[in-house]
């Protein structure tokens, strides 16, 4: 385990929250493991974090409770369901201790629908926790950190907001963690952990470089060998991104595909792969990854890896 991860995990464990960040979409959230949820912490997460309040438990168990899902784009974008509040336990349901009450009832794998009722103030999210790629993000990142520490199951977290109203950057994120005293880790970093922890295919393209390069409507990985300062020789490959083929390595096109243009670059010395995957986009079949890239792309990941600069999150025009 290393370092940041460590820590993250004894500050969960001290019932203290930690704050997580998605940098491909430059936002995040501050979290506490389940069982540390009290009316003190509800109380940070609406009024230093100033976003809505979720309670993040299993899918399995929230799909029991019969409760609708939420219509729209929350902080999280999935898997969210209809407000609630505890039943016959809280009174407005708005105060930090009734919220307390109804994330850790909503956590509490004895409840049924008839222990909750709608509308109120608390947004469950389902955790999803079958290992598919493209349904990890905050909350499931929050919820490995949450085992490591063995808390169990279920995370109550936040989104941040910036001064200004605005979603905190990641930028502004990493501030906020010094500022409130905690550690800040990426989710690519948790993810890493994970598949490390519970064996699942290892990292691909080993020996490679791999950066990542933020976009306004894609997400772009780049694994890259030997740059060279002439940029005109460094020919870049562009592959729309496939999470069974390419992170997962199952067999089948888009990992073939990914493997013979590593090859080719390596047989040359030089060369780059760019993996493109439209944000937001639902998972597709192996091999049935259509996207569109702009024809200044590659020149911009070329010149960049050819100068041997590090790729920062930029916007690139498509």
């Amino acid at each position: 385990m290393n370092r940041a991860i460590a820590e993250a995990v004894d500050r969960l464990r001290a019932g203290c929250h930690v704050v997580l960040t998605d940098r491909v979409s430059d936002l995040g959230i501050a979290g506490y493991a389940g069982r540390a949820i009290t009316p003190e912490s509800v109380n940070f997460l609406v009024t230093r974090c100033r976003g809505i309040v979720y309670a993040g438990a299993p899918r399995p168990q929230l799909e029991h409770l019969g409760i609708g899902r939420q219509h729209g784009a929350g902080v999280l974008q999935k898997g969210i369901l209809v407000a609630v509040d505890a039943r016959g336990s809280v009174t407005t349901g708005v105060s930090a201790a009734d919220r307390a009450q109804t994330i850790r009832t909503i956590l509490d794998p004895r409840t049924t629908r008839e222990h909750l009722r709608t509308p109120g103030h608390v947004l469950p999210n389902a955790i999803d926790d079958t290992g598919d790629i493209g349904r990890y993000w905050l909350s499931e990142a929050l919820q490995h950190l949450v085992e490591i520490a063995g808390l169990g199951q279920g995370v109550a977290l936040a989104g941040v907001l910036a001064e200004d109203g605005a979603m905190a950057t990641a930028t502004q994120l990493e501030e906020f963690a010094r500022e409130t005293g905690t550690i800040c880790l990426d989710i690519a970093d948790v993810l890493r952990a994970q598949r490390r922890a519970r064996g699942w295919a290892a990292e691909p393209w080993t020996g490679h470089r791999i950066v990542r390069l933020a976009h306004h409507r894609l997400d772009l990985v780049v694994t890259a060998r030997d740059a060279h300062r002439v940029h005109d020789e460094f020919e870049v490959s562009v592959l729309p991104y496939c999470p069974a083929g390419h992170t997962l390595r199952i067999a089948g096109p888009c990992r073939d595909a990914l493997d013979a243009a590593i090859d080719e670059f390596d047989g040359r010395g030089r060369g780059a792969v760019v993996l493109v995957s439209a944000a937001g986009a639902p998972p597709a079949a192996c091999g049935e990854h259509p996207t569109t890239v702009s024809p200044h792309l590659a020149c911009l990941v070329a010149a960049d890896l050819a100068a041997a600069q590090p790729i920062h999150p930029r916007k690139v025009v498509a």
